[in-house]
């Protein structure tokens, strides 16, 4: 395994490589999936022992993918009863987009599996833009910008996202 240089890891296995984006501070380290739509794992070095704590269990790619991890679930939290959503003046539908529950509705948000891109990074932050679906472009939802922010300075230590 190798660590390139603007902080992203490399797990190789013959010849091909996966990036990890990854941020860290003296006592914290944040991992994301390699294209930032999941936490992969967040630990935590305690101040006095040392011992590293794990905040958020890592993601694990055998179960499915609202079992483990975490991610932003925006622009709703839970079910939605209905197959379509307004902004604005616009209906949106959501026939073809996202997961559905069991009854057929769309489930917890609609860009948790946004790939997203990075804007800024240091060691100890980044901060993400999510890339809507191809069928969301040409819609009003499509050109929402939402960015993630997670920084894991002393004084700043959590997770920011910004809509406009």
């Amino acid at each position: 395994m190798g660590v390139f240089k603007n902080g992203w890891k490399r797990f190789g296995i013959s010849k091909k490589f996966v990036e990890v984006p990854e941020i860290f501070s003296d006592c914290s380290r944040l991992k994301f999936t390699d294209h930032g739509e999941q936490i992969l794992s967040w630990s935590w070095k305690h101040p006095l022992s040392g011992e590293r704590l794990e905040i958020i269990a890592g993601y694990d790619e055998k179960e499915p993918f609202f079992c483990s991890g975490s991610y932003l679930m925006y622009p709703w939290v839970n079910r939605h009863t209905d197959d379509r959503i307004r902004l604005g003046q616009e209906w949106i539908s959501l026939s073809s987009i996202g997961t559905k529950d069991k009854s057929g509705y769309p489930s917890h948000g609609l860009v948790y599996s946004w790939k997203r891109r990075i804007v800024r990074k240091t060691n100890d932050s980044i901060e993400f833009e999510l890339c809507p679906e191809d069928v969301l472009s040409g819609s009003f939802l499509g050109r929402v910008i939402v960015r993630e922010t997670y920084s894991l300075g002393r004084e700043n230590f959590g997770r920011r996202g910004s809509y406009s």
